[in-house]
């Protein structure tokens, strides 16, 4: 995997890609570039607002995903627990059935 570095709104930027992908990521790296050049030139913060929003877009994702995932968990904490309970539920009712076929068994000898 190369080792790229490219020199990215004046500044270098180390990158690693697959050795099929290094003539599209030095492409991707001029375009951010120029981009970055045009800001400066313009005084206009394009990538700059650009890059603001997809962050926060992407933070926004996270935290979605974080409550979906905390709830999936305690969706499957819940079942667990139910059915644990029902298990239970399950071997007090055989054991009770245990209990009177025995008490059954004593009061018909006696």
């Amino acid at each position: 995997m190369p080792n790229l570095t490219l020199s990215i709104g004046g500044r270098p930027l180390k990158i690693q890609c697959s050795d099929h992908n290094v003539e599209r990521v030095k492409e991707i790296g001029q375009t951010i570039s120029k981009l970055i050049d045009d800001e400066k030139k313009e005084n206009v913060p394009f990538l700059t607002s650009a890059l603001i929003a997809y962050l926060k877009s992407m933070e926004d994702i996270l935290r979605k995903e974080k409550i979906l995932q905390d709830s999936l968990n305690q969706k499957l904490f819940y079942e667990s627990r139910i059915q644990e309970l029902q298990n239970e539920n399950q071997n007090l009712k055989s054991d009770i059935e245990q209990i009177f076929q025995k008490l059954n068994q004593q009061l018909s000898i006696e």
